[in-house]
């Protein structure tokens, strides 16, 4: 069951939680592909500050995600999501790149 929580100190982060707290690579892909430079734009910019501090906040847990507080899974899904955004915004400055000459839908995620 999906929660709204965070840990404290990334309340700010709250909005994103059903948009951008996704368990499969698959799932933050298509979110991706699927939204404007602008919605990208505004979750990177309220990521990238809290970046270096959700890293320290989820080095106290363990790797395995199904054994921390859905909290904890809150926050290491949006810094995935992030990581996912991130290359659209620093480097294609678009929200998908069709680098092998096929359309985005036919690239098939292995989760």
């Amino acid at each position: 069951m999906k929660t709204n929580d965070l840990p404290a100190g990334f309340e700010t982060l709250q909005p994103f939680i059903a948009r951008w707290a996704l368990a499969t690579e698959a799932e933050r892909y298509r979110e991706r592909i699927g939204s404007s430079m602008d919605d990208l734009k505004t979750f990177y910019d309220a990521v990238l500050p809290l970046a270096e501090p959700a890293i320290q906040a989820l080095n106290q847990y363990p790797s395995n995600t199904a054994d921390v507080p859905a909290a904890v899974r809150n926050l290491y899904l949006l810094m995935l999501s992030a990581m996912e955004v991130s290359r659209s915004i620093e480097i294609w400055r678009r929200t998908d790149v069709h680098c092998a000459n096929y359309a985005a839908d036919r690239l098939v995620v292995e989760d």
